[in-house]
C-alpha cells in the first residue's frame, strides 16, 4: 500500500525493474563486504605469521646470547682466579704482581673483543626489521583498544566499497535507462523532468544541451577533461582506501599520481608506498589505465588547440597592426602588376607595407606572390583572407590606417564586378562615418571600374574620398590615340608607372610671383607641366606662359623622382624662329580586328579624333544581324551619331577568324592606314597566354600580307614566304601605316620588344600603373582623364621637322624655348627608336634633324 502510494498509476513492471535493481546492488554490497572481510582477516594473518617468525628469531638468538654469556662468565671468573692465586702465592717485589696482573687483564680483553665479534657474525644474518614495533607489537599495547580500532577501520573501508560499488552500477543503470526515469520517479521529480524536457526523451534532451555546450562554449573540451580527470581521482581514491590499509587523504594522492604523473603506480602498488595486496594491484592498474586516457585526451585536446592557431595564421585571419600601408582589395590579374608598381614608388623611402585582402586562401596568395619572385626592395607583404563587403574584415587589416585603399574588380561580368566594387565601397563610406571622431579614413580610395556609365554612382556613393579609374576606357582611348599616332605607345609606356619618369606635385615657396614661363626655363632635372591653384583640385595643364604662381599652388613635373629635382636659376634659351609646319589632317581608314564589349564607346572617341570622311572596318567573330543590335544596346546608333566616321560592319565578308590567312588577305590591309588588333576581353588566368598567342599570330599575318603585295612584284616563291628578318625590316622601312595590338601578358609584350615587329599596348599592366599611380597621388588621376580625352591637352609625337630645321644644333633648353613659343610644352624625344623623357643635361647643344627623329609635346587639342 505504501508504494502504491508513494508511486501511483505505475503499472507492476514498473515495480519489478527496481526491485531487482535494488537486490542486485545490495547483493553486490554484501559480496563486497565479504569480500573485504576476507581480504582484512587474510592480511592479518600474514602479520601474524610474520610477527611469530620474528618471535622464534627472537627467541633463537636469545637461546644462544645466553649461552655464550655463561660461557663467558665462566671465562672470566676462571681469569679472576687465576689473577687471586697468583697475587696470593707468589711473593714477589713491588712491580712483578703488577706484571701478572697486566698480562692476565690483556687476555681477559682479547677474549672480550673474540666474543663480540662472534656475536655480531650472528646478529647480521637474521637481518630483521630496526622497528621490531612495527611487526612485533609491545606487550604493553592494550590489545582490546587495538581490535578496536581494526573493526572500527574494517567497518569504514566496508561501507566506502559497498557505497563506491552502489554508485557506479547506479550510474551506469540511470544511463541505460535514462528514457524510463518519469515512469519510475514520483509525481512531483517526474512533471517537473517533463517539464525540463519538453515531453521528449531525456537521453536526447541531454544529447542535444551536450551537443550545443560543446559547440558554443570555447572552454567546454578543457572543462569536461578536469571534471573526468576528478571523477577518477575520486573513484580510484576511495577505491584504493578500500581495498588497502592507508588513509582516504593518502589514497586520493595516490590516486591522482597514479591519473596524471605517474604511470608505474600500478607496478609500485604495495611496494614500500604504505599498503600493499592483490585487490591494491588491481585497483592501482585500473586507476592507471584512466590516468592513460586522461593524458591522452590532454594530448589531444593541447593539439587541437596548437593546430587550429596554425591554421588560423596560414588562413589568414588574425588582426594586420599596420599603419600608413596601401591596402589593396580584391585579386585579379593586375595584382601582381600593381603591386610591382606600389614597390618602385617607395623604393626612395626604403620601402612600405602592402597589405593585401581578398577571398582567397592566405597560402594560395602568398604561393602566387612568391611564383612572381618580386624584388621588394623593402617593402613587406602582408597576406589576409575576408571578405572585403564586411565591415569586420575591413577593421581587420586596420583600413582606417591605410594612406590608400585599391578595389581590384574582379572578373565576373562587368555590371556584377562594378556591382561588388561599389558595395565595397559603401562599406568603407560607412566605416569612414564610424571613425569620424578620430578623422575618418585617412587614405582616398581607388576604385577599378569596368563600365563608365556606372562610374558617376561610385562617385556619388564615395563623394570626394573615391577615385575611379576605368579600365576599358582607358585602353580603348589609349590604342586610338596611339593608332593615330606612330611611337605614342612608347611614350605612354615610358611615362606610365615608376620605373622612369613620374608626375610629381609640390609647393614651392620660392617660386611665387613668377610666371609659368620662367619656371619651365628653371628645373635643370624637371620638366614643370603644369600647376594646381591653391584653391582648386582641377590641374591647369600647360597653362600660359604669363600665369603668375601663388602661394598655395602646387607645381606638377616630370622627374625620375621626388627627391632628384630643385629649381636652379634661371636659363635663358634661344628660341629662334619655328620652321613652316603643317600636321597633314586628311581622311583615314581603320580596321578593327576583334571585338570589345565597349565597341560603341570606341567608336564614339574615334569619331572625335579622326578628320571628316574617315571609314572605319570592323572585322571579328560576332554574326553579323547581331551587331547592330549590340551598337544599340550600348548607345550608338552608327546611322545617326557618328559625324566624322562612316562605319562598315555589316558585309558578310568582315565576319571570320583572325588567324584565317584567306580572311585577312580578302580585307586588302595594306589599304588601311592604321590597325587595331583588340584581345579577348574575357580571358584571364591561363587563358591570357592563349589570348596574346591569337593576337601575335594575327599580327604576323597582317604584317606578312602587307609587305607582300607591297613588295610582290619580282620576288622570287623562296621570298615570299614569311620571314621574321623581313618583318623587321619591314617594321623600319619608314612606312607610315601603324598596327597596334593589345597584349595581356608580359611575356608576350617581352617577345615583341625583342622582335621589334610593332606597336603594342599593354592593357592589363597599364591598367594596373594607372591605379598604382592615382594610389600613391589621387591628384594624378586629373591628369590621366585629361591627357586620355580628346579635350583639353593631349600628349603629341611629332615629327622633328616641326621644330628643327636642317644644320640646327639646339640644347633643349632652345627646344623648350621653341616648343613653348607655340603653346606646347617639351617633355623629350625620340632618338633611334628609343623616347626619352626628361633628358639630362639639358644645356648641351646636341639636338638636330640628324639625332632625333621626333618630339614629344604636351599640347592643347585644339
Amino acid at each position: 500500500m505504501a508504494m502504491n502510494n508513494f508511486m501511483p498509476n505505475v503499472g507492476t513492471s514498473a515495480f519489478r525493474l527496481p526491485s531487482t535493481v535494488t537486490v542486485s546492488m545490495a547483493l553486490s554490497a554484501f559480496l563486497v563486504v565479504v569480500l573485504a572481510l576476507t581480504l582484512q582477516q587474510t592480511q592479518r594473518l600474514n602479520v601474524e605469521i610474520e610477527r611469530l617468525h620474528w618471535q622464534l628469531s627472537l627467541a633463537q638468538f636469545t637461546h644462544t646470547k645466553n649461552g655464550r654469556e655463561q660461557s663467558e662468565q665462566v671465562n672470566q671468573v676462571e681469569v679472576l682466579r687465576r689473577i687471586e692465586k697468583a697475587l696470593q702465592d707468589q711473593n714477589v717485589k713491588d712491580d712483578a704482581p703488577k706484571e701478572s696482573v697486566t698480562t692476565l687483564l690483556t687476555d681477559l680483553r682479547k677474549d672480550i673483543e673474540n666474543s663480540q665479534r662472534e656475536l655480531r657474525k650472528e646478529v647480521v644474518p637474521l637481518d630483521f626489521p630496526l622497528n621490531l614495533n612495527q611487526t612485533c607489537p609491545s606487550p604493553d599495547v592494550d590489545n582490546n583498544q587495538s581490535e578496536a580500532m581494526d573493526a572500527w577501520t574494517i567497518a569504514t573501508k566496508s561501507m566506502s566499497a559497498a557505497l563506491l560499488v552502489m554508485v557506479v552500477v547506479g550510474a551506469f543503470w540511470v544511463y541505460g535507462r535514462l528514457d524510463n526515469l518519469p515512469q519510475v520517479l514520483p509525481r512531483p521529480l517526474a512533471s517537473k523532468l517533463k517539464y525540463y524536457t519538453k515531453s521528449l526523451p531525456p537521453s536526447k534532451v541531454l544529447a542535444y544541451r551536450m551537443d550545443n555546450w560543446f559547440s558554443t562554449n570555447p572552454n567546454s573540451k578543457a572543462v569536461a577533461l578536469m571534471t573526468v580527470t576528478l571523477l577518477l581521482v575520486g573513484v580510484g581514491g576511495v577505491a584504493i582506501f578500500s581495498v588497502s590499509d592507508t588513509s582516504l587523504y593518502n589514497a586520493l594522492w595516490e590516486a591522482l599520481a597514479g591519473v596524471g604523473i605517474d604511470w608505474t603506480f600500478s607496478e609500485e602498488a604495495g611496494s614500500g608506498r604504505g599498503f600493499s595486496g592483490v585487490a591494491t594491484r588491481v585497483v592501482a592498474t585500473i586507476v592507471s589505465l584512466g590516468g592513460l586516457l586522461v593524458t591522452a585526451l590532454m594530448l589531444g585536446i593541447v593539439s587541437e588547440a596548437i593546430s587550429e592557431k596554425v591554421d588560423e595564421m596560414k588562413k589568414g585571419v588574425s588582426e594586420v597592426l599596420e599603419s600608413d600601408h596601401t591596402l589593396i582589395l580584391g585579386w585579379s590579374d593586375k595584382l601582381i602588376p600593381v603591386v610591382i608598381q606600389i614597390i618602385l614608388a617607395n623604393e626612395s623611402i626604403g620601402g612600405a607595407p602592402i597589405v593585401i585582402m581578398a577571398e582567397r586562401d592566405k597560402e594560395e596568395m602568398e604561393a602566387e606572390l612568391a611564383r612572381a619572385n618580386l624584388d621588394m626592395k623593402g617593402s613587406r607583404i602582408i597576406c589576409r583572407s575576408g571578405n572585403p563587403l564586411l565591415r569586420y574584415d575591413l577593421a581587420k587589416v586596420s583600413v582606417h590606417l591605410a594612406r590608400s585603399i585599391i578595389v581590384l574588380a574582379n572578373h565576373q561580368s562587368p555590371d556584377q564586378s562594378d556591382a561588388r566594387v561599389l558595395r565595397i565601397v559603401l562599406s568603407l563610406v560607412a566605416l569612414h562615418d564610424k571613425y569620424k571622431e578620430r578623422g575618418g579614413l585617412k587614405g582616398h580610395i581607388v576604385a577599378e571600374m569596368c563600365d563608365v556609365d556606372n562610374e558617376p554612382l561610385v562617385k556619388m556613393v564615395g563623394r570626394d574620398k573615391v577615385e575611379t579609374v576605368v579600365a576599358h576606357d582607358i585602353i580603348g582611348r589609349l590604342m586610338i590615340q596611339c593608332a593615330r599616332q606612330p611611337g605614342l605607345a612608347g611614350v605612354w609606356e615610358e611615362l606610365m608607372g615608376y620605373e622612369g619618369a613620374e608626375f610629381y606635385f609640390q609647393e614651392w615657396p620660392e617660386l611665387e610671383g613668377k610666371t609659368f614661363g620662367e619656371i619651365v626655363m628653371s628645373f635643370p632635372d624637371a620638366i614643370p607641366l603644369g600647376i594646381t591653384p591653391a584653391h582648386g583640385r582641377r590641374v591647369n595643364l600647360n597653362p600660359e606662359s604669363g600665369y603668375v604662381f601663388q602661394r598655395g599652388d602646387q607645381l606638377l613635373v616630370l622627374a625620375e623622382d621626388d627627391d632628384t629635382y630643385q629649381p636652379g636659376p634661371y636659363v635663358k634659351a634661344n628660341a629662334g624662329e619655328r620652321p613652316q609646319w603643317e600636321w597633314p589632317r586628311s581622311p583615314e581608314k581603320i580596321l578593327f580586328c576583334g571585338w570589345r564589349r565597349d565597341m560603341d564607346d570606341m567608336i564614339i572617341v574615334m569619331d572625335e579624333f579622326v578628320s571628316p570622311g574617315s571609314e572605319l572596318t570592323l572585322y571579328n567573330e560576332v554574326p553579323i544581324h547581331e551587331r547592330h543590335e549590340l551598337l544599340k544596346k550600348g548607345g550608338l546608333d552608327p546611322d545617326v551619331d557618328l559625324k566624322n566616321l562612316t562605319l562598315y560592319y555589316q558585309d558578310e565578308k568582315l565576319k571570320g577568324d583572325l588567324v584565317t590567312r584567306k580572311k585577312l588577305e580578302n580585307l586588302d590591309p595594306a589599304s588601311f592606314s592604321s590597325i587595331l588588333i583588340l584581345a579577348d576581353e574575357s580571358a584571364t588566368g591561363n587563358f591570357i597566354a592563349d589570348a596574346d598567342s591569337r593576337n601575335l599570330a594575327t599580327l604576323l599575318l597582317l604584317r606578312d600580307i602587307m609587305m607582300k603585295s607591297k613588295q610582290s612584284e619580282g620576288l622570287s616563291e623562296a621570298e615570299r614566304l614569311p620571314s621574321l628578318e623581313f618583318f623587321q625590316n619591314a617594321c623600319n622601312d619608314g612606312d607610315e601605316r601603324v598596327i597596334i595590338s593589345e597584349i595581356l601578358d608580359l611575356r608576350t609584350r617581352n617577345l615583341i620588344q625583342e622582335l621589334s615587329i610593332s606597336e603594342f599596348v599593354m592593357s592589363n599592366e597599364l591598367v594596373s600603373m594607372v591605379l598604382a599611380m592615382v594610389s600613391e597621388s589621387a591628384t594624378v588621376n586629373t591628369v590621366l582623364k585629361e591627357l586620355f580625352t580628346d579635350e583639353g591637352n593631349e600628349l603629341y609625337v611629332f615629327p622633328s621637322e616641326k621644330y628643327l630645321r636642317p644644320g640646327e644644333n639646339l640644347s633643349f633648353y632652345d627646344l623648350m624655348a621653341r616648343c613653348q613659343s607655340g603653346l606646347e610644352v617639351c617633355m623629350g624625344y625620340k632618338e633611334n627608336g628609343t623616347v626619352i623623357l626628361n633628358p639630362p643635361k639639358k644645356h648641351e647643344q646636341r639636338i638636330s634633324l640628324e639625332t632625333i627623329e621626333a618630339v614629344v609635346v604636351l599640347a592643347d587639342a585644339e
